[in-house]
């Protein structure tokens, strides 16, 4: 797989043995659409810093024009669809540093369902955080899935790595990080002061593993 161009690429996986979920109220399915509301908002003001407006960029302020995301069925009434009304956007707009110039859009991610262009952008993105979660993850024993997955582990290994290499293909271009590295009590999530050393961007490969099939952090 080649990374090219403006293309950039994030992941950022949650170990929920290390989250506290009874900071959620509801059933396990709204409690997991809150999860995902709270966590994608912490990856996409991850993903920006890293990419764009690191310590020494010569970015001093990033215009998003157009912010798209895969239209999902939700089991609570959530704002998502109003990225002004999400905390920690809006942080970042008061920040100075980040403008978002319009609400966020979901769109089905087959294009022909939705005639729209950019839905084929989130079908590429799909494969690409499915090849890699198969790599690190094992979910699957399709013989199919597994080749496909192949074409990211030279990208990978480089990011997913106990030390960055900063003259790498891939730095700045593509990043994996997971979170956190120990237990987060509830009052911890609610204040949202998550240390940096709370973040780590290694752990073995679970397609190396003679058993591969299992979950993002190793249980089966």
């Amino acid at each position: 797989m080649m990374i090219t161009g403006h293309l950039r690429f994030y992941i950022l996986g949650i170990d929920r043995n290390n989250i506290d979920n009874n900071l959620w109220e509801g059933i396990k399915k709204v409690k997991e659409d809150k999860i995902f509301d709270k966590f994608l908002s912490i990856a996409i003001y991850s993903a920006l810093k890293w990419f764009f407006l690191f310590k020494d960029s010569e970015i001093s302020k990033l215009t998003i024009e157009e912010f798209v995301l895969e239209k999902k069925s939700r089991h609570f009434y959530g704002n998502f669809n109003m990225i002004d009304q999400d905390i920690l956007i809006r942080n970042m707009r008061d920040s100075g540093d980040i403008e978002i110039q319009k609400e966020v859009e979901e769109l089905i991610s087959d294009h022909e369902k939705s005639k729209d262009e950019r839905s084929n952008f989130l079908q590429m993105t799909d494969v690409l955080l499915g090849c890699s979660c198969q790599l690190l993850d094992g979910l699957s024993s399709s013989k199919c899935k597994r080749e496909v997955s192949y074409s990211c582990l030279d990208p990978l290994k480089e990011v997913v790595c106990e030390k960055p290499k900063f003259n790498g293909q891939f730095y700045k271009k593509m990043a994996v990080s997971f979170f956190p590295t120990s237990k987060k009590s509830k009052q911890e999530i609610q204040d949202g002061k998550y240390d940096f050393g709370q973040f780590y961007n290694y752990r073995p490969f679970a397609e190396e593993k003679k058993s591969f099939v299992g979950d993002l952090f190793g249980s089966n």
